[in-house]
Parts: structure tokens; C-alpha cells; sequence
């Protein structure tokens, strides 16, 4: 919430796009690693769920459609590439094509692991991205769901 907030805040002129910047990058240090590290602590899944969320919401980027139906350009990125092609392989309104980030999910290099041999991450992690695709307007209420629980 703190996060929406900020970045709708115009007395704090940071751009969500420059912050997408080399965003596969970023999905380890920022996210992951505090994700494995709770887990190491004990910390359980039902409370890990909001620490995926931005992870969902990334592979959920790789559309090039906003969370409204506009679309946009993906960032620079050293994996620009793969981005594209998991976001052309996905589909707004289609849950089911959540398995076009797989490859990503699966992509030790991006997430720390691969997160299909790391319990049941990887299916938690497909599944929020799910939930995102789910049509216009599905990020907000994913965000709300999970920020609720």
C-alpha cells in the first residue's frame, strides 16, 4: 500500500518505468533473497505470499500492458529477450497462459533458484502471475487479495 501510494504521489517524481529498468536484475537482491531468507527463519508460506507479489507483478510486466489495457514498452533489460517472448506467449484475460513465464520461473540466474525444484514456489509464483492476468484491473485486486490476508 505504501508502494501505490509513493509512486501516485506526484511530489515524488519517480518513474514506475525507470524503476522497471533491468528489472530481471533486481528480482534476487530485492525479492528472492528476503524470500529465502524468511523461509530459513521459519517464516511460513501463507505469510511469503506478499514477498511474491512484486515477482508475480514483474513477470506480469513482460506483457507490455498495463494493469488499465494500455500498452507500453518494455524497459531495457539483459534479458529483454526472454522478457518479450514470455510476454508474447501470455495472454490478458487468460490465466491458463501463466505457463509462458516458466522459463523465467525456472530461471536460476533471474530468481536464485530454479523455483520448480524449491518446494512448491514455483507453482505459488505461476499462480499469483495467474491471478494477475486474469483481465483489466486484476493486478490491483491481486495486490489488494494478498495485502488482506
Amino acid at each position: 500500500a505504501d508502494a501505490i501510494e509513493r509512486l501516485n504521489n506526484p511530489n515524488i517524481p519517480d518513474d514506475p518505468m525507470r524503476i522497471a529498468l533491468n528489472g530481471s536484475t533486481k528480482m534476487l537482491p530485492r525479492f528472492m533473497d528476503t524470500f529465502y531468507a524468511a523461509q530459513k527463519k521459519g517464516i511460513g508460506k501463507e505469510r511469503l505470499g506478499v514477498v511474491l507479489l512484486p515477482v508475480a507483478g514483474f513477470l506480469r510486466y513482460t506483457l507490455g500492458i498495463d494493469d488499465g489495457g494500455e500498452v507500453f514498452a518494455l524497459e531495457g533489460d539483459p534479458k529483454k529477450a526472454t522478457l518479450e517472448a514470455c510476454g508474447k506467449a501470455a495472454c490478458l484475460g487468460n490465466r491458463d497462459s501463466a505457463i509462458a513465464f516458466k522459463k523465467l520461473i525456472a530461471d536460476a540466474g533471474v530468481m536464485g533458484h530454479n523455483l520448480y525444484e524449491y518446494g512448491q514456489t514455483g507453482n505459488e509464483l505461476q499462480e499469483i502471475s495467474a491471478k494477475m492476468l486474469s483481465g483489466e484491473g486484476a493486478v490491483r485486486k491481486t495486490i489488494e487479495e494478498y495485502l488482506r490476508k
